[in-house]
């Protein structure tokens, strides 16, 4: 053999060694390989489950959905993808997840949750008649105890919030569900608030014949699929104090919206416990957005003919659902928005009175009369609200005998405020008065410490904050602010309204309370204008110009609290009375 061969042979055997390594064996079919991926996402999804992690399974559930819409787990992986997208706020985007498992031909029990589950979120967004036709639905099906138990319990709140007509409806569509028994009593209220005997004498045999029936699968499914966001025909031409609600529902204001429609949905019920049988709350969820606020408040004002709407909670959708409802000759009431003067919009835009004009008046009676100051300074971001805070704190100290000697505006997105420290220090207050947003708190603080300007500061019941006095407590010390008033006013209503009405109060914020002060004081706007004759829009007019301030309403009844820092906490520092 010839040597020049060798090489020749050894480059075969390592090309042939190469071949024989890199070779990856038989393929993965397909299937196997989609049947893997199936399997770890699921068990991804499962992980996240016990993680209590609702962004990782809305995430990963609603890409399982699309990929293996034939799967075993589809039913357990739409429940929990629905159930996370529920508890993000996309209500809408869960309802229509859980829609398929609610139909015909789903397992008895399992179409039973379904059910249930887009009631609860029909009634977080306020359709409380669709609620209570799924739920009535469900409970035609089969459920074991503690579900149908629960069932009845959200029965029972949804049937709180109907009208007279709707309740009829449902009790004529579903007459041997195991929930009729709560329609059945719901018609009573307005049987009796009627006094009218010969339906109640009905109803009380309706009542005594339900044990004798055997229960049958729910008449009208499709009432519980549609997506109905507006209310029917028949309640529109039924109702006659027909009030919009313009709120937040989902996104990441959602919280605050349902809190808002919960105080609302009270008002209406107490209303209808009281006589009113012609009341009904038409809801609309501007999430947040000025596009969808015009949306929702053209519909309701054009196409439902809605005549008073009461909302929004952001100042940005309930100027813009102002204006339309300007344009259109409708009464919009805003028991929440911070933006002051929406009023100027026009004669049917009203607002009511900010939480800072009170306070306003509490701190400069306290700072001139209680502890003796004179010169006063203020400071603040320029915009509209803080220049009519600024012109009503003047005014307010000027009338106890002080004087604002500085009134310094920075400009929005400031950091380094030496040079409004410095203006201030010159003009020489005695205190300063601070009508800053929390973000610009939490800068400016530690900056006055820091240049050692130290005078008396003072605050709005904003600086009652757990997040403020974790990054500038030592800042703090010794300012004075008033405390979050828990019980006053609207808020001893609102309680006592959940006690009228036997229903829970729940979490008392501001929020919860302007949604009830909104809609009562329409109400009762309402009635009076059907019994005069008079324009809605006047009687609001009259109605809010001949409303007791709030200020001197706490004033003359428990007082108005004042706190304080010490040792970085927390504490009471006075009380203001009439008599002080």
């Amino acid at each position: 053999m010839k040597k020049t061969s060798l090489p020749a042979m050894a480059l075969l055997f390592l090309l042939s060694c190469a071949a024989f390594v890199s070779d990856p064996g038989p393929a993965v079919a397909p299937q196997q390989q989609a049947e893997q991926e199936r399997k770890e996402l699921f068990a991804r999804i499962k992980t996240l489950e016990s993680e209590k992690d609702a962004r990782g399974i809305r995430k990963y559930g609603l890409r399982y959905l699309r990929e293996f819409p034939g799967s075993p787990e589809i039913r357990e992986v739409t429940v929990l993808t629905a159930s996370a997208c529920a508890g993000l706020g996309f209500l809408s985007e869960a309802r229509s997840l859980m829609l398929p498992l609610a139909g015909e031909g789903v397992e008895s029990s399992a179409r039973a949750d379904a059910l249930v589950m887009i009631a609860d979120m029909d009634a977080e967004k306020g359709r409380f008649e669709e609620a209570a036709a799924g739920l009535l639905s469900a409970l035609s099906l089969e459920m074991d105890q503690a579900a149908a138990d629960s069932a009845r319990s959200a029965l029972e709140r949804a049937a709180g919030f109907l009208s007279a007509g709707q309740l009829e409806r449902l009790r004529g569509e579903y007459p041997s569900s195991r929930g009729a028994d709560i329609i059945l009593d719901a018609c009573m209220v307005f049987a009796a608030a009627g006094a009218d005997s010969a339906y109640m004498d009905a109803l009380r045999s309706q009542l005594v014949s339900l044990d004798s029936l055997v229960t049958v699968p729910d008449r009208v499914p499709a009432r519980v699929m549609a997506a109905a966001e507006s209310v029917s025909g028949n309640a529109a031409r039924e109702a006659v104090f027909r009030v919009g609600l313009l709120c937040p529902l989902s996104g990441r204001f959602a919280p605050l919206g349902e809190a808002f429609l919960a105080g609302a949905s009270l008002a209406v019920k107490e209303s209808r416990m009281r006589g009113k049988a012609g009341v009904d709350l038409a809801v609309g969820d501007t999430k947040a957005d000025v596009l969808e606020a015009h949306r929702v408040a053209q519909r309701m004002v054009r196409d439902e003919n809605i005549r008073a709407i009461v909302g929004d909670m952001l100042s940005s959708t309930t100027i813009v659902a102002a204006q339309v409802a300007q344009q259109y000759g409708a009464v919009l009431y805003s028991p929440a928005a911070s933006q002051a003067g929406l009023e100027s919009i026009g004669d049917f835009v009203f607002q009511a009175p900010t939480d800072y004009e009170w306070q306003i008046h509490a701190l400069a009676r306290l700072a001139c009369v209680e502890m003796g100051l004179r010169r006063f300074a203020f400071l603040s971001a320029y915009n509209h609200q803080t220049a009519a805070a600024e012109k009503l704190f003047r005014s307010s100290v000027e009338y106890h005998g002080g004087a604002l000697v500085v009134s310094d505006y920075y400009d929005e997105g400031s950091t380094d405020f030496l040079a409004d420290i410095e203006r201030i220090r010159r003009a020489d207050p005695e205190a300063l008065f601070i009508a800053s947003d929390l973000e610009d708190l939490i800068l400016i603080l530690p900056q006055l410490s820091f240049y050692e300007f130290g005078v008396q500061l003072l605050g709005t019941s904003d600086w009652n904050s757990g997040n403020l006095l974790r990054m500038a407590g030592r800042d703090m010390a010794g300012a004075v602010f008033p405390a979050d008033a828990d019980v006053a006013g609207d808020e001893t209503m609102y309680r006592m309204a959940a006690a009228y009405t036997d229903a829970p109060a729940g979490e008392v914020n501001r929020f919860s309370v302007a949604g009830y002060a909104g809609v009562r004081r329409v109400l009762e706007a309402m009635a009076l204008s059907a019994a005069s004759g008079s324009t809605l829009k006047d009687e609001m007019r009259r109605s809010l110009e001949s409303r007791r301030h709030r200020y001197i309403d706490m004033l003359t009844g428990d007082g108005i609290r004042f706190n304080t820092v010490r040792n970085e906490a927390v504490v009471e520092y006075s009380t203001l009375r009439a008599g002080n």
